[in-house]
Parts: C-alpha cells; sequence; structure tokens
C-alpha cells in the first residue's frame, strides 16, 4: 500500500470515510442501481452487479497507483454498511 491520502480513515461517531473493499460490491449496488439515485450522478446507473464490481476494482487500481480520484466510501458505523 502507497502512503497516500486514501491510507487512512477519516471517522466520526456515524460515519467512516474510507477506501472501497471489494466487500461493499453488494452494499454499493443497492444504491448503484436505483435510477432515481444515479440521475444525479455521472454514470448511468448499474444494471449487473458485476459493472459494481469493476467499478470498486478500478479504484482499487487507482488507490494503488495514486491516482487521486477521491473514490470513498461512505460507511455507516452502526451497521457496518457503504452507504455512498
Amino acid at each position: 500500500m502507497n502512503n497516500n491520502i486514501f491510507d487512512y480513515n477519516l471517522k466520526t461517531q456515524r460515519l467512516t470515510l474510507r477506501r472501497l473493499k471489494i466487500s461493499d460490491v453488494e452494499d454499493m449496488y443497492e444504491y448503484t442501481s436505483d435510477i432515481k439515485i444515479t440521475k444525479y450522478l455521472e454514470w448511468s446507473h448499474h444494471t449487473q452487479v458485476s459493472q459494481t464490481r469493476s467499478f470498486i476494482i478500478k479504484a482499487l487500481e487507482a488507490y494503488e497507483n495514486e491516482k487521486h480520484a477521491f473514490l470513498w466510501a461512505i460507511e455507516l458505523v452502526s451497521e457496518a454498511k457503504m452507504i455512498g
């Protein structure tokens, strides 16, 4: 792991900002497949979990290559669930 901003988590009592993880696929797909949510984003909604998995894999590669695209996962601490 390179020493970059994504090596650190930012935490509050309610939320954690952290790197994406491959285990976030199902949580992320839950909102990326919702057209009502993604209409406000730069990309179209995901129609398959494999699209979400590919997105996360690219983000993981970007972290390691120090491409600072600022792809943070927002995790709800009380549920240990990625919500954004």
